[in-house]
Formats: structure tokens, sequence, C-alpha cells
């Protein structure tokens, strides 16, 4: 596409040549020379999108489109930042330790990798969640990308993947293992620090795995328990106030007053008659 050009600038990368016409205020689309003799390619960017005009095929050139962006709607995930960069104007999210791209949406540590037609890599489950939320592109070079078009990433990259060291996803709630990408999927479901809901009826409290059993049965105010005298079948939230339970109060609080009128007429001091 070779008509509406607001400027020319020269970009080592695809990314770049992205941000660079998101930080355009006219900025549409834009051309990417992925051929070059040096390690400088041209990014062209316009102020059309291909809609809007006839397209003329160049070689070695890519036509992409963009949207607009600025803290307002640039969504950052996962704890990500919304800054502008103070000396191009790009707005961009800044992303906390342990996520990438630009919408801080992909893990560092990649789990089942997929890639795009660019060779960007991404875990799949992340790269799905950004799909469904955003746009249907790359969050790295904003090519068209579905669920469809994710492929598999070559074998020897999976093989590197899979031996990094990575903590267990539940190590926020205590678990300090470290192990193999490779042995992570076995080990998560059987993690003593896995969340777990009460199986008791009405409770709806998580507890680590570890914790669950102790609760269920000593703990929860909603476990089954059985009155040793009529043999009724009740939640111990309600055990207090079980007729028997304040039957037996009652009786001691009787036994209880007797022993201490006893106590009291036995010390008690015989009043005078006059």
């Amino acid at each position: 596409m070779d008509t509406g050009l607001l400027e020319t600038q020269q970009v080592k990368s695809l990314t770049l040549c992205a941000f660079k016409c998101v930080a355009h205020d006219k900025c549409l689309s834009y051309n990417y020379e992925h051929e070059s003799s040096s390690e400088l390619h041209s990014c062209e960017l316009l102020d059309r999108k291909k809609n809007e005009v006839t397209l003329t095929a160049r070689a070695g050139y890519s036509h992409y489109e963009t949207v607009q962006l600025s803290c307002d709607n640039l969504i950052c995930e996962n704890g990500g930042s919304c800054i502008t960069d103070c000396l191009t104007g790009e707005m961009k999210c800044f992303c906390t330790p342990g996520f990438d791209g630009v919408n801080c949406s992909i893990g560092e540590v990649l789990k089942d990798p997929v890639q795009c037609q660019n060779q960007h890599y991404f875990c799949k489950s992340c790269i799905k969640k950004h799909l469904e939320k955003n746009a249907k592109s790359c969050p790295i070079c904003v090519q068209d990308l579905s669920e469809e078009t994710l492929a598999q990433p070559p074998r020897i990259l999976t093989d590197y993947l899979n031996g990094l060291m990575i903590s267990c996803d539940h190590s926020e709630r205590g678990c300090t293992e470290v192990l193999p990408v490779s042995r992570l999927q076995a080990h998560v479901p059987e993690c003593n620090y896995r969340p777990i809901v009460c199986t008791n009826e009405k409770c709806g409290q998580t507890f680590n795995q570890e914790d669950l059993t102790e609760h269920v049965i000593n703990a929860c105010e909603y476990r089954l328990v059985y009155c040793p005298d009529c043999e009724d079948e009740m939640i111990y939230k309600k055990f207090s106030k079980h007729a028997c339970v304040l039957s037996k109060d009652l009786n001691k609080l009787g036994l209880e007053w007797a022993e201490i009128k006893n106590v009291w007429e036995k010390f008690a001091i015989p009043r005078k008659k006059y």
C-alpha cells in the first residue's frame, strides 16, 4: 500500500514500527519492509486503512493496520500500568515481573507454548485469554491471529522450555516447590497447597488441600454432628441450640444452683430473735 504516506522511519523490528504508528495521532496503518540489506527496516506510516484505498502489492513489504491507543483505553493486564514514554510519546504498558506483551497478558515462562506466524511465542492459556479479551491479533506484531492459526513451536524450543525451572502455580499460597516446566502439570493437581472449597454444604470457604480435612471434620460450623441422646443429625452451627443440649445446660445450672444453696446454708450466720 503506497498511498496516504505520513512519514517514513527506520526501525529495527516490526514491533517498533507498530509502536511508531500507535504513537502518531494520524496513523491508521503502516507498511513494514521485511527484506532489508541492513539491520534497519523502512517503516511507512499511513493515514488510511486498506478498505479505504485500492491495494498495490510491493515486493519485500507487508501492510498492517493498528488502533490508536491512549492511557484511557489501553488495558494493561496482570498488574501492569499504562505509561507515556517521555522521549517518544508512545503509550505502552509497563509490566510487572513475570509478564510481557503489549497488554502484559503474556507470561515470561512459557507453559504449553504456541506461536504466531511471525514466530512470537506464548503460553497457550495466556494467548487464548488475550484473544478472548482483546483484538484478534498477535500482542507483539499485531498481525491477525486466532486459535486456529496458532502453531506448535520447533521441538528444540519446547525441549529447552520444558527444562526451565519454575515455581509452583500455588507459590503465593505457600508452596515452595521449584521444578522443571515438564513436571509442573503433574505436580499442580497433587500440590498440598492447591485451593479446595470446603465440601460441607453452605460453607463455601476455600482452604489449602493440606488444611481441608481438619477444617471439614473438626472446625467447620456447617459440619454434620449427631446428638447422642435423640440421635438427630444437624449442622454444628445449630447444635448449641438443640433441645437436648439446652435441657442438659438447664439441668447443669440447676445442679450448680443447688450446690451453691447448700454451701450458703452451711455457712450462713443464724439471725438472732428479739
